[in-house]
């Protein structure tokens, strides 16, 4: 089964604004400044600030090659009806 041309498209915007989204709340948490919470509620953090923003941007960048290489295989081929 193959979808229409149109309907893939739609679907794949609808897929990369979702994704998008989630990526920018993933993204903000990473680079929000830390609040200061009560001690008996604060959870011991292990891994430094600099680990915490490259594990936040590296999926990132995959996201964003991901989308290209999708968006490149939605291109009908030459000569396609």
């Amino acid at each position: 089964m193959r979808l229409p041309h149109g309907a893939a498209l739609a679907l794949f915007a609808l897929c990369a604004v979702a994704a998008v989204i989630a990526q920018l709340a993933l993204l903000r948490s990473a680079f929000a400044p830390r609040r200061d919470v009560a001690p008996e509620k604060a959870v011991a953090v292990t891994s430094s600030r600099a680990a915490e923003l490259v594990w936040a941007i590296l999926p990132a960048l995959v996201l964003v090659g991901t989308f290209a290489w999708a968006w490149g295989l939605m291109r009908p081929a030459p000569g396609a009806p």
